[in-house]
Formats: C-alpha cells, structure tokens, sequence
C-alpha cells in the first residue's frame, strides 16, 4: 500500500511540511536534524576543510613541467 504525502506550503517564511500518516515532520534549522549527512564518515557541521573531511589526503604538488607534459600525451 503506497502512503500518501500532501505537501503544504505555509504563509509567512516559505517553509515546506510535509504530512505523512498525520504527523509532521521536518526543521527549518540544520543543526536540528537528527541524520545529518556524512563525507567519509565525517558528519557535516560546522565548518569543514576538506582535509577534515578526507577528501585530498594524497596531494602532491608537481611543477608546470609536469603539467605540461601530462597534456602533450
């Protein structure tokens, strides 16, 4: 049996709720949430760089040369 979803849009700061089954659900705040997306494990709040968030741990610096040569390939 497929549930029903009515989405409603209230006056005043466009805020969406979303009723399903008779409750409401839903933040207008992220630190709210209580699943907070995740990055490699690491959860998305406050301010992240992206060596917190693992994602360039194998950066190596390579010269203009390097790079020059990479395109004439």
């Amino acid at each position: 049996m497929e549930k029903e979803i009515v989405i409603m849009e209230k006056l005043g700061p466009k805020e969406i709720v979303a009723f399903q089954e008779g409750t409401i659900g839903g933040t207008t705040n992220y630190n709210n949430l209580s699943n907070k997306p995740k990055i490699n494990g690491v959860i998305l709040e406050g301010d992240k760089k992206s060596t917190d968030l693992k994602l360039q741990d194998n950066m190596k610096t390579i010269s203009n040369l390097e790079i020059e040569q990479i395109f004439k390939m």
